[in-house]
């Protein structure tokens, strides 16, 4: 061990410019890091205020992707959270990995906003998501690719106005 400790102390004797390189780099990375939690929690405060101002007669939605964003929007003053996805689709390709009807419990479970489910949903899926406690849901696809897009909404509306 002894050996260890004097190799490490010649080393740095002889690499003085690298190792204070090296120090500087890792104090560098600890000051970003500390930036970067500052800029978010500062960032989420910007928001929180553009919301107030915009006054309690909209209604204001925020998409959330993960479990963890969901729990993360708890803090703001929204009226409802959309999950998105909660299956793949072809109308968004930019997405993470979809929820499934298992997030979308979860998250049910503990958020203290009303949750709109969004992301490949269609008539024969729409009833498990409200069973799993979305309180709504929003579609593209399902509607607009059908062939007879009044149908379809109205299917998608009696769906939901009995799974409830």
């Amino acid at each position: 061990m002894k050996d260890y400790f004097f190799l490490a102390f010649n080393n740095l004797k002889r690499r003085k410019l690298r190792s204070w390189l090296t120090m500087i780099g890792i104090f560098i990375g600890i000051a970003a890091v500390v930036a970067l939690i500052s800029l978010g929690q500062g960032m989420q405060n910007y928001i929180n205020e553009g919301f107030e101002k915009l006054g309690k007669d909209k209604i204001i939605g925020l998409s959330v992707e993960t479990i963890k964003q969901a729990k993360q929007a708890n803090n703001s003053d929204v009226d409802y959270i959309g999950l998105s996805p909660v299956f793949s689709t072809n109308t968004k390709l930019d997405i993470n990995t979809p929820l499934g009807l298992s997030g979308v419990k979860e998250i049910a479970s503990f958020t203290k906003h009303k949750t709109v489910a969004i992301g490949g949903i269609n008539s024969t899926n729409a009833k498990e998501l409200i069973a799993s406690g979305a309180d709504g849901i929003a579609v593209v696809s399902a509607i607009v690719s059908h062939e007879n897009p009044q149908k379809a909404a109205s299917e998608l509306r009696e769906i939901i106005k009995h799974a409830k």
